[in-house]
């Protein structure tokens, strides 16, 4: 990825992957973490969540890896407002998000299993 636009939020809904009974709507960056693949090269990705423009696309994806990446699907409304942004990044209906943790918890409008 050569460039990247980034987006205010414009009300449109986005689907993250996530695991257990508390969300954690942190970056690998936020958290501590190192990192991966593309993250190595672009440090915006490792500042922001990785999220899918369709549910359907976020649960294909989790099941090629065979449900390692999630164990519910969180639907997050994207409120400019609150200072989420967004680009496509990675391909078609992948969104990379940014924003406070806080802000986007209180921007998650649905939790369900995958």
């Amino acid at each position: 990825m050569e460039s990247l636009v980034a987006s205010r939020g414009d009300g449109r809904r986005v689907f993250r992957l996530g695991r257990g009974e508390t969300l954690d709507l942190r970056s690998d960056y936020e958290a501590g973490r190192p990192p991966r693949k593309h993250q190595k090269t672009n440090a915006l990705l490792h500042m922001g969540l990785t999220t899918w423009s369709d549910a359907n696309q976020a649960a294909e994806v989790n099941r090629l890896f065979d449900g390692r990446l999630g164990d519910r699907i969180v639907t997050i409304t994207l409120d400019g407002d609150r200072g989420i942004w967004f680009a496509d990044t990675l391909g078609p209906g992948h969104y990379t998000i940014w924003g406070r943790s806080s802000d986007l918890e209180d921007s998650v409008v649905e939790v369900r299993p995958v």
